[in-house]
């Protein structure tokens, strides 16, 4: 249960096998590279990426076409979706099986047609869409039941349509009548618009248009040679011909959507084709050779080595070497049983250790899954969580992430049931059970107990970070920095904890001693890097300050006690309506079921948000704070995890 040993290694080979090579290395999958860009280079031999750009650019469009299609045919996808789709899961494939279903289907040549049927669907509905503005647009002038050649202009008249604001309608009207020559006849009014047809004499022609402007006028035009209904009726008519058009290039598309499955693994073996790709910018070569350096698991390197003499049968030169501590580049991963296993996404998401470091995701796991237990501490909660979690991980079929997620929190909902019965709670106080604890009276002791587990977490942290040191070899670091902040902290609580509870005075004799010799120490040795004897003083105060820090850290373990309590008292008070509510008769009942399933239900998943991310806390801060530096660079696989499958999980 540790990091992964690594070796490093050296890759020399001929320039002409680069594409068999890559290949050969991405099915082995565990080989992480070495950006060589970042080595100073040599004068004396010219080297140059091994990688043409354009491939690069050429893949990811390739691949945005492929998001492009999924986009576009997802509507017509009829393979299960929501919780049979998890139960099925994703199909399980090797990388060469996904590499064989991809090229089962020619999904460029597809794309092709795909782009010409959407396009021309895409027209078809902007000319439906163009017709029905135009409907829109004529309806109010409907009851304008005459030709439209007859509204034309003459010598003598000027005959148009229009519209003007309701508000200002009025006014306009009035103006209108004061010419003795034109007319205006109202033809409809929508809304807070008034439709009219205006009539002016040449005599009055340019008056008449200013007055109407004054007014919010808008002139409004149709094709000539027919009447507005009629014009309404060709539209209509041509709609449903675009309609039937559109759903016979809908009939064409739809098909489509059965090679979906298809389409999905061509994206994700095209998605790892572009990582290979991608991963050759890292290597150098000359005009013959590829240089290449990496890292593989220890375990892996016999593997390697065969998998480099299949594929490179003209020769190539290989250096290869145990990983150092010293090598800031080396990547992490981590291997460790289930339990552990299902731990290290709180290891990750701080930060990987660094390859000098230990692994500190086996020392965190019990103290996490204690604390998450005590926070969301019910029998109950904890039966709900763990039976479905466990239904979830035998019926359904995960990706190794979800399932690893998932059983995650099965583990913990065994703690959480342990301390329910610590504390005697279920469903809050539904069923009264015996418990060590009376969450309604025993705040002291609780409150005891959560700093009680908070020393041994932050002691057991400082004696890692002891173990480190002494692993260094840095027997000084180990007695200043560790035993001596043991001598002073444990000698300080035991003497304060000797004065108020009455301790033998040779306890508290011998604790004040331990406290002084340790404090002592830690200001003597706390500034031993600064150049000045002043200085070694001054830091070594400064130092002895801290220990302020530890009265924080174990206040912080506080939150084990009320976090329990929280959810408790909530399931308490839930219980308590519910009572009420039953009283009231077969409606109360029903109401009172309703309100025990939905608030104890909203009550676990409150009490495990808070509780995973408090626990967290503590982990990060307090533990962590005491003996972690992390930093380490991840393993990257020379694999894509693909989006749409998923790969075997021992492949």
């Amino acid at each position: 249960m540790a990091i992964v040993k690594m070796k490093r290694f050296e890759l020399f080979s001929f320039a002409q096998s680069a594409p068999r090579l890559h290949r050969a290395l991405q099915l082995f999958r565990d080989v992480h590279f070495y950006d060589l860009r970042q080595e100073e280079q040599s004068e004396e031999v010219q080297l140059h990426q091994a990688l043409d750009m354009t491939a690069l650019e050429e893949k990811e469009s390739l691949l945005g076409n492929l998001r492009w299609m999924h986009r576009i045919l997802s509507p017509y996808d009829t393979r299960p979706k929501g919780l049979k789709a998890m139960k099925e899961g994703l199909d399980t494939l090797t990388l060469s099986e996904l590499e064989e279903k991809a090229q089962s289907v020619d999904y460029r040549a597809d794309f092709e047609r795909l782009s010409a049927l959407s396009r021309k669907n895409e027209d078809l509905e902007s000319r439906i869409h163009a017709l029905e503005e135009k409907i829109r647009d004529r309806t109010p002038w409907e009851h304008l039941n005459v030709a439209l050649d007859d509204l034309s202009s003459g010598d003598a008249v000027d005959m148009f349509l229009g519209a003007v604001p309701r508000k200002l309608a009025g006014a306009m009207e009035e103006a209108i009548g004061e010419f003795e020559l034109s007319f205006i006849d109202r033809i409809n009014e929508v809304g807070h618009t008034y439709y009219y047809l205006f009539g002016s004499h040449k005599t009055e022609r340019e008056a008449f248009r200013d007055t109407l402007r004054r007014y919010g006028f808008s002139e409004v035009s149709f094709p000539k040679g027919t009447t507005v209904p009629a014009l309404q009726e060709e539209s209509r008519a041509e709609i449903e011909r675009l309609k039937a058009e559109a759903d016979e290039t809908l009939a064409q598309i739809a098909p489509m959507a059965n090679n979906l499955p298809y389409y999905e693994a061509a994206y994700d073996f095209e998605s790892n084709l572009q990582l290979k790709l991608d991963a050759a910018r890292q290597f150098l070569r000359t005009e013959k050779v590829e240089w290449i350096r990496g890292y593989v698991p220890a375990e892996k390197e016999e593997a390697f080595r065969k998998i480099l003499d299949e594929t490179l049968p003209e020769g190539y030169h290989l250096e290869m070497e145990d990983a150092t501590v010293e090598d800031p580049q080396v990547p992490i991963a981590l291997k460790n049983n289930k339990f552990v296993d299902s731990f290290a996404s709180i290891t990750s998401m701080y930060t990987l250790p660094t390859y000098g470091e230990i692994d500190p995701t086996p020392f965190f796991a019990p103290f996490y899954w204690v604390f998450f237990g005590m926070m969301a501490a019910d029998i109950a909660y904890g039966a709900i969580v763990l039976v479905a979690t466990l239904i979830v991980l035998k019926f359904f079929k995960l990706q190794p992430s979800m399932r690893k997620f998932v059983r995650f929190f099965s583990y913990l909902s065994v703690s959480m049931i342990i301390w329910g019965f610590v504390y005697g709670s279920f469903f809050g106080d539904l069923v009264p059970l015996p418990a060590l604890f009376d969450t309604q009276k025993d705040f002291i002791p609780m409150l005891v107990l959560s700093i009680a587990f908070g020393a041994v977490h932050l002691f057991f942290g400082l004696g890692l970070n002891g173990y480190m040191l002494l692993r260094q070899g840095d027997w000084q670091g180990a007695i200043f920095d560790v035993l001596f902040w043991y001598m002073a902290v444990i000698g300080a609580s035991v003497f304060g904890i000797g004065a108020l509870m009455g301790l033998p005075p040779l306890v508290a004799t011998i604790s004040k001693w331990v406290m002084i010799a340790g404090m002592v120490g830690i200001v003597l040795t706390g500034g031993r890097e600064a150049g000045s004897f002043g200085g070694k003083l001054a830091m070594g105060v400064y130092s002895l300050y801290n220990i302020t820090g530890y009265v924080g850290d174990f206040v912080s373990y506080s939150r084990l006690m009320a976090l329990g309590l929280a959810g408790g008292f909530i399931g308490l008070a839930v219980n308590l309506i519910v009572r009420m509510l039953a009283g009231a008769g077969i409606i109360g009942l029903v109401a009172g079921a309703v309100v025990f399933v939905v608030f104890h239900l909203f009550n676990v998943f409150l009490s495990m948000l808070s509780a995973y991310v408090h626990t967290s806390r503590l982990t990060y801060v307090e533990f962590f704070g005491k003996f972690y530096e992390g930093g380490g660079i991840p393993f990257r696989p020379f694999v894509k995890e693909p989006k749409y499958s998923q790969f075997p999980e021992n492949h």
